[in-house]
């Protein structure tokens, strides 16, 4: 089966998400703490936009806590 682009949408927005994440640390240091925002930004909007729930994207509130002290 092949993909499609819009299949892979995600994939190459998050991909030049974390490129401007990283270009931006290294060239513009002063700006590290608003640039630390976009992935959650990115998160609702991509979540408002495709009208997934927070659970269908991997992020479960009920389990949320265990998660975190685990990683």
């Amino acid at each position: 089966m092949k993909s499609t682009l819009f299949e892979k949408r995600p994939f190459y927005e998050m991909a030049l998400l974390v490129t401007a994440m990283l270009v931006s640390s290294f060239f513009i240091p002063q700006i590290k703490g608003l640039i630390a925002i976009l992935p959650i930004i990115y998160f609702i909007i991509e979540g408002w936009i495709r009208k997934r729930s927070s659970e269908s994207i991997g992020f479960h509130h009920k389990t949320f806590l265990s998660g975190l002290k685990k990683s």
